[in-house]
């Protein structure tokens, strides 16, 4: 793997994939609003105002400054765990509005920082709870239509 450090082939996969989150995270905050929270990559920051336009035209293939195109490279990884962070944070936001259990956020309020391994928990924790609604509120149409059904043969 060491020797694919600084492959502009690699980098530029990364850098589509960058740009691929982006229009997914966007899509998203069309839905909700921004979602505030601490950059991963740059925590004196928050993640949805980072200038990825600006990041990507700062860290890129260099072909005279090796040493350079693989510190870019692995900015260029961590920008991707920054996006997918924020993905992840924006869906959980997402399913505890749907599960109303929050109101679309304010666009001062800002979340508190978080490790990787903590926002996957938070969502998969907001996943099982929408399920369960879901699965609930199934069941409550399932039982009223029978109830429904069995009035219209009395």
């Amino acid at each position: 793997m060491a020797h694919l450090l600084g492959n502009q082939d690699c980098m530029d996969s990364l850098r589509k994939d960058i740009t691929d989150l982006q229009a997914a995270i966007i899509d998203a905050f069309s839905r909700v609003g921004a979602v505030r929270y601490p950059s991963w990559k740059f925590p004196d920051k928050i993640s949805c105002d980072l200038d990825l336009v600006m990041l990507l035209e700062q860290y890129d293939f260099v072909e005279e400054d090796p040493e350079f195109t693989q510190h870019s490279h692995i900015v260029l990884f961590e920008i991707v765990i920054d996006r997918l962070l924020l993905l992840l944070q924006t869906f959980t936001y997402y399913t505890e509005i749907i599960a109303n259990e929050r109101t679309i956020p304010s666009s001062s309020a800002v979340g508190p920082s978080m490790s990787v391994g903590l926002t996957v928990k938070k969502f998969w924790n907001s996943l099982l709870r929408l399920g369960s609604l879901y699965r609930q509120s199934i069941s409550e149409v399932l039982h009223n239509k029978k109830a429904g059904g069995l009035t219209a043969i009395l």
